[in-house]
């Protein structure tokens, strides 16, 4: 009834959609509102630098470990579970509260194959066919790419018909991301990596032309960060920047559907 809430008002609501994830759940029901019954032909992910305004966490004092012996370990003797390892017997929603969270430093290379530095989080994202946002999570931005994929596999999954075709770059490439694109009845399209002693193996034709279909994943991110304000991120704290950089990924996901 008086207009435009003030600063302290909008900032309370601000940080009440952030802590209650209400967002997430909004995107959630879209996606399976829409695409609950829908065959998509390609989801393609990546994720992208999101820099912020705030002082990167400090690194926590690694213990002195025990001095390993040297050798195979001895039969029966037990092993540590990688993250992914991990990832492939939980649900989507145990694997993303697991993943940090934390501001920090984040490296990555840039479409010009340099090294791009910033401070701040990483946001990972599924997009189908027609640049439409079907999974998004934002997690610490030295979080490895591949440490992500498995949530967002099942995350997407969850909302989506059928899946036919997973894309992804090189930053993919593992044997557990290809085990459970096979486990959910899809095909995981990612070039292989090149290593000295292993030259790697090039797409097939057919691969090469469906791998073009990855630069609609490219152009989200293009218009999260240009259009969405993903550029512009005045607030601070995981919570905060993930509720911001969501409204841009709602914003996107209703022109998307009016496009269709």
């Amino acid at each position: 009834e008086d207009g435009v809430p003030s600063e302290s008002t909008f900032s309370r609501a601000f940080t009440t959609s952030a802590e209650s994830k209400v967002l997430d759940r909004v995107h959630e029901i879209a996606v399976q509102t829409h695409y609950s019954d829908v065959v998509v032909q390609h989801v393609s992910r990546d994720s992208s630098a999101i820099k912020v305004r705030e002082e990167p966490a400090s690194k926590p004092k690694k213990e002195p470990k025990e001095k390993q012996k040297r050798g195979r370990k001895k039969k029966g003797e037990a092993r540590e579970p990688t993250r992914q390892e991990t990832q492939c017997e939980q649900s989507w929603p145990e694997s993303l509260a697991e993943l940090p969270t934390e501001c920090t430093f984040g490296v990555k290379k840039n479409s010009k194959g340099k090294q791009e530095f910033w401070i701040g989080y990483k946001a990972h994202a599924d997009v189908g066919d027609g640049g439409v946002p079907l999974s998004f999570c934002t997690t610490s931005a030295s979080l490895h790419d591949s440490q992500a994929a498995i949530p967002l596999m099942k995350m997407t999954r969850s909302r989506v018909g059928t899946v036919f075709y997973q894309l992804m770059d090189k930053a993919y490439y593992a044997e557990l991301i290809f085990k459970t694109a096979e486990a959910l009845g899809q095909v995981a399209i990612i070039p292989a990596k090149n290593y000295a002693t292993k030259p790697a193996v090039p797409l097939d034709p057919a691969q090469k032309k469906r791998y073009e279909n990855r630069t609609a994943v490219e152009r989200f991110f293009s218009d999260l960060k240009e259009n969405h304000g993903g550029n512009n991120i005045r607030v601070r704290g995981w919570a905060k920047v993930h509720a911001h950089l969501m409204f841009g990924v709602l914003s996107i996901f209703v022109l998307a559907q009016l496009r269709i």
